[in-house]
């Protein structure tokens, strides 16, 4: 398999990787410098996205020919992407509800449908605020949400995609529509008050 980070080669020992997911999250924590954001990942020449919750921990990589990431320097992308945050948080949001509500009225077809969008666009979400992370473009340590800190956010948010993940695959639609509902909501609300505070801090920053 052919590996490249922004047209430049790059050489990996594949052997010890047993899926899509490992390998891109390897890729990400050790040739990923902290100043640079992941702006796309294309396999075999074609733009990735996971179709359904945990597709790339589904997929082997012994058949896959190419690999491009694609990155940005990430404080020229990071302040208007915080600023797009927000509306994006809405639609999480709106899409949090929608299918809670589905999920109470057993329509599970259309409920899925709408909870693999908030999914991705949540993963999508929790990956850039790793990158700002690593970037050490703001301070983590000190910033508080809500008098809460940001790490606590963080950790509480993986977990509660982890367990989001295992409800759904047990179909436990009700327990579902709670966690969405009543544990995920409160949650980006604490995460759009952290994207306010970024902003302005990166906004000092380049002033």
């Amino acid at each position: 398999m052919k590996i490249f980070i922004d047209n430049q080669p790059l050489s990996v020992d594949l052997s010890q990787f047993n899926n899509l997911e490992d390998f891109i999250y390897y890729v990400m924590n050790n040739h990923i410098s902290g100043d640079k954001l992941l702006t796309e990942v294309k396999i075999n020449d074609v733009t990735f996205s996971e179709r359904w919750p945990g597709e790339s921990k589904t997929l082997p990589i012994n058949k896959i020919v190419r690999v491009d990431f694609n990155t940005s320097p990430i404080k020229e992308l990071a302040i208007k992407i915080l600023s797009d945050i927000p509306s994006q948080i809405e639609m999480i949001k709106n899409g949090v509800l929608q299918a809670s509500e589905l999920y109470r009225v057993a329509d599970e077809q259309e409920a899925n449908l709408n909870f693999i969008k908030v999914l991705n666009a949540l993963r999508s979400f929790i990956n850039f605020i790793i990158q700002i992370r690593r970037a050490n473009l703001v301070d983590w340590d000190n910033m508080l949400v809500s008098d809460t800190t940001i790490d606590t956010v963080y950790e509480r948010s993986i977990k509660l995609i982890d367990e989001i993940i295992e409800v759904q695959e047990d179909e436990d639609w009700v327990l579902l529509a709670d966690l969405l509902e009543y544990e995920l909501l409160p949650v980006l609300d604490k995460w759009n008050d952290f994207t306010s505070k970024a902003k302005e801090t990166l906004g000092s920053k380049t002033n």
